[in-house]
């Protein structure tokens, strides 16, 4: 009986030590829950910003940018510019900015051009300082003979530690 009970012990202590070690724990940020220049400010690991026209038979019909905490202060930004029809260009900027002193300020830039389609994508993955929230801002541009259509998205800010 002893024995039966000392097995169990040790069994559930290792069960819960296999679930400590697989719980993901981020640290909240100093300001999640604000809103600073229209971006939320949070502690997710993901977030995105979506533009989407609101009227059918422009070209440009939807741009999106995001940014994904890998941890380490490693981050991936990812964008794309989506047209209704093929455009000559179809061009996502991506700005990285980092909140400062209250106001966002661009930290990197990141930008791909297509031609002849009706989209364009773009990620990488990047090294930046911890202590900070950062933001993607996207700018969405289709170009189709002489007419330029162009629309900007914001991610959420999330803190980066």
């Amino acid at each position: 009986m002893k024995k039966l009970r000392k097995m169990c012990s040790m069994v559930i202590c290792l069960i819960m030590c296999f679930s400590l070690m697989s719980l993901n724990v981020n640290a909240a940020g100093p300001r999640d829950g604000e809103i600073v220049d229209g971006s939320l400010l949070t502690s997710d690991n993901k977030v995105e910003g979506i533009w989407q026209a609101l009227a059918r038979g422009n070209y440009l019909a939807s741009g999106v940018g995001s940014i994904e905490n890998h941890g380490n202060g490693v981050i991936k930004i990812a964008g794309s510019t989506m047209c209704n029809r093929a455009c000559d260009k179809v061009v996502v900027n991506l700005y990285l900015e980092r909140l400062v002193n209250g106001s966002w300020v661009s930290v990197d830039q990141r930008y791909h051009t297509a031609y002849n389609t009706t989209q364009a994508s773009y990620n990488t993955s990047l090294v930046v300082a911890t202590g900070y929230y950062y933001r993607v801002q996207g700018v969405h541009m289709a170009v189709k003979g002489s007419t330029t259509e162009t629309s900007n998205s914001w991610s959420s800010g999330i803190w980066i530690n």
